[in-house]
């Protein structure tokens, strides 16, 4: 799950879409015991990146009440105890913010929330906010055709957030993007620089916060 590639450090985890059991604690022990520094929230299996695609089906983590599942807490528990990332993927709004606050109630230190601004999430910013408030960071990526923001937009809504609370990513890397992730990392910091942000707020997001949510540096 750790290992080096092309002189550059990578690292894995395990996203509990339907393949290896949806909302499996066998699957995130075993994927912490090989090394995962993010255990991420379903993606394509989750109900409402189903609903979005016009389908039906689907992972949710609330019941009908709208409360956490049960089968939910022990994750929270395996992700508190090795101390590792909870990423929230393509849950709806509504359970992002739940689960970001069940999470800190579990002991979960490093929540961040993937692609707010994706256009199957476009999480408003009242509700980015008080999540930010339960101790959430916040994944900003590239602008590559899925967005529900352009890139001027993207900036503010990052800077009403907080760039401290604040991870650049590209979320690039699959066949159907021309652009690579080396390409879009770089083009997505120019980008940030032409909106305002210094080079020293761009190192805190780009590599000072992400660092320390993988364990290499001290907060």
């Amino acid at each position: 799950v750790e290992g080096v590639v092309g002189g550059i450090r990578v690292f894995g985890g395990v996203t509990l879409n339907e393949p290896v059991g949806g909302l499996n604690p066998e699957a995130v022990r075993a994927a912490i015991a090989l090394g995962a520094k993010e255990i991420f929230m379903p993606t394509h299996s989750a109900a409402n990146q189903r609903r979005h695609d016009g389908k039906t089906g689907g992972i949710t983590i609330l019941d009908d009440a709208g409360r956490l599942r049960n089968e939910v807490n022990p994750i929270l528990a395996l992700v508190a105890e090795a101390d590792v990332i909870l990423g929230t993927c393509h849950l709806s709004p509504d359970e992002i913010l739940v689960l970001v606050r069940e999470a800190r109630r579990a002991g979960v230190r490093k929540v961040l929330v993937n692609h707010p601004e994706l256009n199957s999430l476009a999480i408003p910013l009242a509700m980015q906010k008080a999540m930010a408030s339960e101790g959430a960071f916040f994944e900003r990526m590239h602008l590559h055709g899925n967005s529900a923001t352009d890139l001027p937009g993207l900036a503010a809504m990052l800077r009403a957030v907080g760039v401290e609370r604040t991870v650049l990513v590209t979320d690039l890397g699959a066949a159907v993007y021309d652009l690579d992730p080396v390409q879009g990392m770089r083009e997505f910091l120019q980008q940030m620089a032409t909106q305002g942000f210094s080079q020293a707020e761009i190192d805190l997001m780009a590599r000072q916060t992400p660092a320390r949510l993988l364990g290499l540096d001290p907060w």
